[in-house]
């Protein structure tokens, strides 16, 4: 998956780890999840972010992206 290294359960993908020296602003964890675990998710992780790449996926899920440390 673009170059990332993805977990899968079956056939529904969890989360992916990214770590590339181009567009790095997008490297970390990659976890997918629906609308409704964003607020239960920003209380664990305060630095998850919202992935603009979500939509390019053409799924009903959202990608939230914990950044690499830098």
């Amino acid at each position: 998956m673009f170059g990332c290294t993805a977990v899968y359960i079956g056939e529904k993908i969890m989360l992916a780890l990214r770590d590339k020296p181009t567009a790095q602003s997008d490297n970390g964890v990659w976890l997918a999840t629906t609308t409704e675990h964003r607020v239960s998710l920003r209380r664990e992780f305060p630095n998850i972010r919202h992935s603009d790449l979500d939509g390019e996926l053409g799924r009903k899920m959202e990608i939230q992206l914990i950044p690499k440390n830098r």
